[in-house]
């Protein structure tokens, strides 16, 4: 009996030892889900932080992308202003009607060519370098390309022509109040347009018009004795030549345009004096230098006809390398004067009318 009483307590002590108290397993487990709980809370707010520095970090790149691959759109460059002459200053409706509604009529008969008219073979008047225009300069070429290409070997050459087109006075000293001056201005821009179409006629008159409103401008007498010398009336051209030296001394546009005009009336001595003038103040000057060559070409004198046309050529003139062919040629010197020929093919920007003419002359001297 007692023996099994033994074997018995041993069995509920054992279960005593062993067994857990359910206050304590209850704790454990409890620790356990929080301790769960705890990790998830703390994994899903680590993904929500990842997911948003990652969401951050993709519309950051997408909008340094956006930038880079953005389109350069090029910049409009304001036009620039492109160099012509001046407008006429505005008048009023009344005046505008009795100034430029009469110079319209020229602009109304384009059948009126004044090229059918025969021109008279003299000279121009050179134009200072600080004064030249664009339209001036398209006048001169037009002008040189008819003269070269047409009189190239004749016997007598023609004076070149050269007529000084200015922006606005030399110095204002016109009579009168603002008026005056605005008119004068209507004036000598209607000069202008009209000379640039050779019509001379018209340009004179409007030009002594604005010689009445600004009688000591000497560069309006400079360029009246211009369009004289165009229309064949050297004498007066030479007038206004000289008045314009007795207000500008040495002027030298004035100096060429009385010494084109003396040689037009054959008066030699006193043209070559003029332009021998004109000559000592600007050597390099082309105009002085070519008409220099042509009077002495006319006079037979070859050699100094030869070195004016000489240096001119050295300039790049397409006339000083004609020149000087054709003196050569006149001396009998043909093998010289194909070299000068040759030049003229060589010159890219030559009129071609007159490589044209410098070839045919070439085949001849070969043959």
């Amino acid at each position: 009996m007692s023996l099994i009483m033994d074997l018995l307590s041993k069995v509920k002590t054992d279960e005593k030892k062993t067994g857990i108290p359910p206050d304590l397993r209850k704790t454990v487990i409890d620790s356990t889900l929080k301790e769960k709980v705890r990790k998830k809370i703390i994994i899903l707010s680590a993904i929500v932080v990842i997911a948003f520095i990652g969401g951050f970090g993709v519309v950051y790149y997408m909008e340094s992308y956006t930038k880079s691959v953005r389109p350069v759109v090029a910049r409009k460059t304001p036009p620039v202003a492109q160099r012509e002459t001046p407008a006429p200053p505005q008048v009023s409706e009344e005046r505008a009607k009795t100034e430029t509604a009469p110079e319209a009529k020229p602009e109304a008969k384009p059948e009126v060519k004044p090229e059918a008219k025969p021109e008279p073979k003299v000279g121009q008047v050179s134009q200072p370098a600080s004064k030249g225009q664009e339209q001036t300069a398209l006048v001169k070429t037009k002008t040189l390309k008819k003269d070269v290409a047409a009189v190239p070997d004749k016997k007598e050459i023609p004076f070149r022509r050269e007529s000084d087109t200015m922006k606005a006075s030399a110095k204002d000293t016109a009579r009168g109040g603002p008026a005056d001056r605005e008119n004068k201005d209507i004036h000598l821009y209607t000069a202008r347009t009209y000379e640039s179409r050779n019509d001379y006629g018209m340009a004179l008159s409007h030009y002594k018009k604005a010689l009445e409103l600004d009688p000591r401008n000497y560069i309006i007498m400079n360029n009246i004795s211009a369009v004289l010398i165009r229309l064949g009336q050297y004498e007066e051209a030479i007038w206004h030549a000289k008045n314009a030296l007795n207000v500008k001394a040495n002027y030298t546009p004035s100096l060429i345009n009385a010494g084109i005009a003396c040689l037009s009336l054959k008066n030699f001595t006193e043209g070559e004096a003029y332009l021998s003038k004109a000559l000592a103040a600007e050597p390099s000057n082309r105009a002085i230098l070519f008409n220099m060559g042509v009077l002495y070409e006319r006079q037979k004198e070859y050699d100094k006809a030869f070195n004016c046309y000489l240096k001119i050529s050295g300039m790049g003139d397409v006339e000083g390398y004609l020149g000087a062919a054709r003196i050569l040629e006149r001396q009998g010197r043909n093998v010289d004067a194909a070299r000068f020929y040759r030049e003229i093919l060589s010159i890219d920007n030559a009129d071609p009318s007159v490589k044209k003419f410098a070839n045919e002359k070439l085949t001849q001297l070969l043959q």
